[in-house]
């Protein structure tokens, strides 16, 4: 009878079939389920701590806090290439950390290479100095061109985005032959992105407000 069952156990393994000394305990079966709770408990922590901003980031400048990018650009009349008509200014524009981050971020959704990134934000910059600027009478009608800023303001944003924790270097790998830095969203930045990008059913104050968010400065030297 002990041989015909060892045999049957062989050719009809099933879960059923164990031996008395490896039946798990009240108190083994009690150890699984704590463990398998702690599990959990760590796994929902890491997925909120993906989604949250560093520690200590809190005393750094974000969200609607303001920063000055220092610029220079060059005005003439439309359509007038001679270079008589040209006229060099210099000037100040204000945006909040979500303006940049949000100004930027799309280009960071695959990832980015370092140059794409300052190329992303200059156009960014760029775009929001010629919306400021077009407004000033002394320059209605002109335009606004050639827009320059300081390579260590631009670089103060990478290091500013990555200090809160929206962005990190890609760790992707790629050729011993490819030298480049890139750069990709981290989950907080991600979620940042969506929350300051996404259309909504209808225009919130921040939108609204948008145009009084913004102040600007210039200085004008003809050239």
């Amino acid at each position: 009878m002990i041989i015909g069952l060892a045999s049957t156990v062989k050719r009809h393994p099933a879960v059923g079939w164990i031996r008395a000394d490896k039946v798990p305990s009240d108190a083994t079966v009690s150890e699984v389920l704590m463990l398998r709770s702690k599990v959990s408990e760590l796994e929902a922590q890491i997925s909120a701590e993906r989604m949250a901003p560093p520690s200590g980031s809190e005393d750094l400048k974000q969200g609607d806090d303001e920063y000055q990018v220092d610029m220079a650009f060059k005005v003439r009349r439309h359509r007038d290439f001679s270079s008589s008509s040209v006229r060099e200014y210099t000037g100040a524009l204000i945006v909040t950390w979500n303006e940049i981050f949000a100004g930027i971020a799309p280009t960071l959704i695959n990832e980015a290479s370092e140059d794409e990134f300052f190329n992303s934000l200059y156009k960014y910059l760029s775009s929001q100095a010629r919306e400021v600027f077009r407004d000033d009478k002394d320059l209605e009608g002109m335009e606004l061109y050639d827009f320059s800023f300081k390579h260590a303001q631009m670089e103060t944003c990478i290091i500013q985005l990555r200090a809160l924790g929206l962005i990190r270097e890609s760790q992707r790998p790629r050729s011993v032959k490819d030298t480049n830095t890139y750069w990709a969203m981290t989950p907080y930045g991600d979620h940042l992105m969506v929350q300051l990008r996404a259309v909504r059913r209808s225009p919130t104050v921040a939108v609204a407000a948008k145009s009084t968010n913004k102040q600007s400065r210039r200085n004008k030297s003809e050239s």
